[in-house]
């Protein structure tokens, strides 16, 4: 963990990032994270975090995760997170409501 901290680090200091020092300037309607200290999902505007990039495999979305009900991959990615000493995570599966089609098709585009 300390050398992907290290890495971000580097490239704040050294390369001029502009993504990394953007990422409280994108404002997007609708966007959800999982804030990894409250342990809910909810709208932000203009903070910044991470992603998951993953394959999900046969398990149910809950509205809010939680150790009793989220996977491995998602508790671990939340963990590195907070690691990282970043607040909010973004999953794909917790953050774009799958069960509505105009907020899927906002997001993805």
């Amino acid at each position: 963990m300390d050398g992907v901290k290290h890495g971000i680090d580097a490239c704040r200091r050294d390369h001029n990032c502009a993504s990394l020092d953007t990422w409280e300037d994108i404002e997007l309607a609708g966007f959800r994270l999982i804030d990894c200290v409250e342990l809910k999902v909810d709208v932000k505007k203009k903070c910044r975090f991470v992603a998951l990039s993953y394959v999900w495999g046969g398990w149910k979305v809950q509205d809010n995760p939680s150790p009793a009900n989220i996977p491995r991959t998602i508790q671990d990615a939340m963990a590195a997170t907070q690691m990282l000493e970043f607040r909010y995570l973004w999953v794909d599966a917790y953050c774009i409501e799958q069960n509505c089609e105009e907020h899927l098709e906002q997001q993805l585009n």
